[in-house]
């Protein structure tokens, strides 16, 4: 699988856990990697995803205990992040990294501190029904050139 450059998994049995741990490590040039389907847990081999450009998350119900979000944060070529139903709880603390984020596309409240996503572009909160006003910093972003 070394010239694998796209990785999509899905599981069809929804409350049946995807086995993420079975490989000793991760395909070296994956660039687009999306998995649907509940997680236990992050793969162990996941901050090796080195060359990940894209990631999408689908009904994989992380729980925020575990603290997935550093896995995804050390992700340093991440310039696309969908989340769909991909933790369990109320919202997500955005507090470093994502220095080449362009997209991010999730569900439910998000906290994201100033200067985190620089080279964010798009941003699409679904079902945030307490997202009433700008985050703070926000309002002040300057114009995309």
């Amino acid at each position: 699988m070394i010239h694998l450059r796209y990785l999509e998994l899905k599981q069809c049995i929804e409350d049946e856990e995807v086995k993420m741990d079975a490989p000793e490590s991760a395909p070296p040039n994956l660039e687009k990697h999306g998995l649907a389907g509940k997680l236990e847990k992050v793969p162990h081999w996941f901050n090796s995803l080195d060359s990940l450009t894209t990631l999408y998350l689908h009904w994989c119900r992380l729980r925020l205990r575990d603290d997935f979000l550093p896995h995804i944060q050390a992700l340093r070529n991440l310039g696309l992040l969908n989340m769909l139903n991909a933790y369990e709880g109320e919202g997500l603390d955005f507090l470093e990294g994502f220095q080449k984020l362009k997209v991010l596309r999730i569900r439910k409240e998000i906290v994201i501190n100033k200067g985190v996503m620089p080279a964010l572009q798009e941003l699409c909160i679904f079902e945030c029904q307490e997202f009433t006003i700008l985050p703070h910093g926000w309002e002040s972003l300057p114009d995309p050139e």
